[in-house]
């Protein structure tokens, strides 16, 4: 019979029946089949690492490629060192902050070990290759309009591509974790890649003199929108929270509380008015998690608004007057014309929009004010990908908020607090996520579909 690590042993109610001469044959031949793909993939990257080496322009992107190389083989013999290498690159951002390797696609690259490894495994083990999750099918339908608009309307392909990369790689993702610990190692990712991040931006702030933050990262890369920044370190808040009151580490709970004010200030000092009211959004939903649910929301918002009158800058405070009185100010007044564009555009074009990345060319067909982009998710999503494609993000977002609160309530009537914990954590980011996305086109934020996968291994 094979032997599987503990790590990899399938429950004893879902094991599968095997004749007798089948599992003479693997119990003798798995074990050297395994060492013999793993065997061909360490050849190949030695071959490819050493062809870097010699033919790379820069020794610092070399090393960096062969370091992916050998990560790897990591990855092939456990997959889920895949996923988290994967998901730390795409929200720490390390390989632009400090090892210096901005362009590089290191995340695509490990996307496609991961990938590899994922369909090797489950080829090995016999597992499902598909899982029928209405939150994975949901991802699967957002791709196909993602790529069925690009193909029929045409527009930028990399944005295009980004994005089917997103949903396909969370879906596959959805399919594997089946963990509770995964789930938990998780959760901490985010926790982590946050954090480093706002100790980057503290960095930038006290120690580079950077007035106004945006993220790291060059060119068209996301984070260097400050709007968008802002939105990815207020996402963490309710995972310093939560892991906070339930760490028993006195160090851990005061760096984890600490990192709250923190990030809070660095939202500021993006100057974004989404960010600040969604760093209100997060505060009213931890608090209406709590046990005595509106004097904690109550004294959250208090509290957000005291600090946002102590340390917010005058650039906010500004920026933040005309969050009512939009009339006169210049980008909160696009903002308005350019859902009123959008609108037009999704009416005009029901099914495939007018295609990714062509908001802004499609632009004056559709209103006569200044192009810009939406600024809001889901004119955005129904502009460029059509009604079709907004009925399915919205389905997505109902589907991803119904799933969490499905899963607190069960853990709680199950006394089960660690997973009631989980789900409140990601339900108080998707409402930070859903308040700034109002005000940013952030279809495109990988958190929420990788949310989605953790929501299916949860339940």
């Amino acid at each position: 019979m094979v032997q599987h690590p503990p790590s990899q042993r399938p429950d004893p109610s879902e094991r599968i029946e095997r004749s007798p001469l089948e599992m003479r044959v693997l119990s003798r031949y798995f074990v050297w089949w395994r060492a013999i793909l793993v065997a061909l993939v360490v050849a190949g990257v030695s071959a490819l690492g050493a062809q870097l080496l010699l033919t790379a322009d820069s020794v610092r992107y070399a090393f960096g490629a062969v370091a992916v190389l050998c990560l790897g083989i990591l990855i092939f013999l456990r997959p889920i060192v895949g996923f988290w290498s994967y998901y730390f690159m795409a929200f720490g951002r390390p390989h632009d902050v400090v090892w210096g390797l901005t362009g590089l696609r290191i995340s695509l690259g490990l996307a496609v070990f991961a990938l590899v490894a994922v369909v090797a495994h489950l080829i090995l083990h016999r597992r499902p290759f598909f899982g029928r999750h209405p939150l994975s099918l949901s991802m699967l339908g957002i791709c196909a309009v993602v790529a069925a608009s690009g193909l029929a309307a045409g527009g930028d392909y990399d944005r295009m591509i980004e994005l089917v990369k997103m949903l396909l790689f969370a879906t596959l993702f959805s399919w594997w974790i089946d963990r509770r610990s995964w789930v938990r190692q998780g959760l901490w990712l985010v926790a982590i890649s946050c954090g480093f991040l706002t100790f980057w931006a503290l960095h930038q702030r006290f120690f580079e003199g950077v007035y106004m933050l945006v993220g790291p990262g060059t060119g068209r890369a996301t984070f260097k929108d400050r709007n968008f920044f802002s939105m990815v370190l207020l996402i963490a808040i309710p995972f310093y929270w939560y892991f906070a009151q339930a760490t028993r580490r006195l160090v851990l709970r005061i760096l984890l509380y600490a990192l709250i004010p923190l990030t809070v200030f660095c939202v500021f000092l993006t100057a974004s008015r989404g960010g600040l009211l969604g760093v209100a959004g997060i505060a009213g939903a931890i608090g209406w998690q709590s046990r005595h649910r509106w004097p904690a929301v109550i004294g959250g918002l208090v509290l957000v608004a005291g600090f946002y009158v102590v340390a917010a800058p005058p650039t906010l405070k500004n920026r933040a007057d005309t969050i009512v009185n939009y009339e006169g100010e210049s980008s909160a007044e696009g903002r308005i014309n350019s859902w009123k564009a959008g609108t037009n555009m999704m009416l005009h074009n029901p099914f495939l929009g007018v295609g990714p990345g062509n908001y802004v060319k499609n632009y004056s067909r559709y209103h006569d004010s200044a192009p810009r982009q939406a600024h809001n998710s889901l004119v955005q999503m129904g502009g460029e990908y059509g009604l079709l494609g907004l009925i399915l993000f919205v389905l997505f977002q109902w589907q991803l908020s119904r799933s969490l609160l499905r899963s607190r309530d069960l853990a709680l009537s199950r006394e089960d607090e660690e997973a009631a914990r989980f789900a409140r954590i990601l339900w108080a980011s998707l409402v930070g996520y859903w308040v700034t996305a109002f005000f940013l086109s952030a279809e495109g934020l990988e958190f929420i579909y990788y949310y989605a996968a953790l929501a299916v291994g949860l339940e």
